[in-house]
């Protein structure tokens, strides 16, 4: 019996493409969670964020391995880049 792997891409919603497009534009530079609400003020910070973590669970997203300041007082936040 054979297994078959597929390799089809995931098919993502309009602001999940519109995020990941976003974030492969900025290259190495990637953005944290408080760059990427500052950019997408239509949703809210929690959309956001739950956008980020489904595009890190697909592999489209992942850290750079650094961390910037947050904007916030939040402390330091991972810079994430497409994958």
């Amino acid at each position: 019996m054979s297994t078959i792997t597929s390799t089809t891409t995931p098919r993502l919603s309009a602001t999940q493409s519109t995020i990941l497009d976003h974030l492969r534009g900025q290259g190495s530079t990637g953005f944290t969670f408080s760059e990427a609400e500052s950019r997408f003020t239509h949703l809210s910070p929690s959309r956001v964020r739950t956008i980020v973590s489904e595009l890190v669970k697909l592999g489209l997203v992942r850290s750079s391995g650094h961390t910037a300041p947050g904007s916030t007082g939040r402390g330091r936040q991972t810079i994430w880049i497409a994958a």
